[in-house]
């Protein structure tokens, strides 16, 4: 059930935002680690087309391009991905929402910019 409700959570977020990007599935990670502790974040697997996009969570920059593997804290982050191919392709932004103890899968479609 958590696992159909952080989807649905990815969906919506995306489809508020426009039909630009597509959420992929979000799954479990297996067991909670030593002791079997609760995880307190989840982790975001971003990839991005074009390729090579840089990557900043809540308006900080995380040095990182796509694709990406980002641990995060649970709850609702500001994604933004800024296009490799400025003069090609927009940069995008979304609202996404990571549960804790599970990645979620994203893949952001950058649209074209206009000639």
């Amino acid at each position: 059930m958590a696992t159909l409700l952080a989807v649905f959570a990815v969906a919506a977020a995306l489809l508020a935002g426009g039909a630009t990007a597509m959420a992929a599935d979000a799954g479990t990670t297996g067991d909670a680690g030593a002791g079997g502790a609760e995880h307190t974040g989840g982790t975001l697997n971003l990839t991005s087309e074009p390729e090579g996009a840089e990557v900043a969570i809540d308006g900080q920059k995380t040095g990182q391009r796509t694709p990406a593997t980002l641990p995060l804290t649970a709850g609702q982050h500001r994604l933004t991905v800024f296009s490799p191919k400025p003069k090609e392709f927009k940069d995008r932004s979304l609202t996404i929402t990571i549960v804790a103890g599970k990645p979620t899968k994203l893949t952001i479609q950058l649209a074209r910019a206009a000639p």
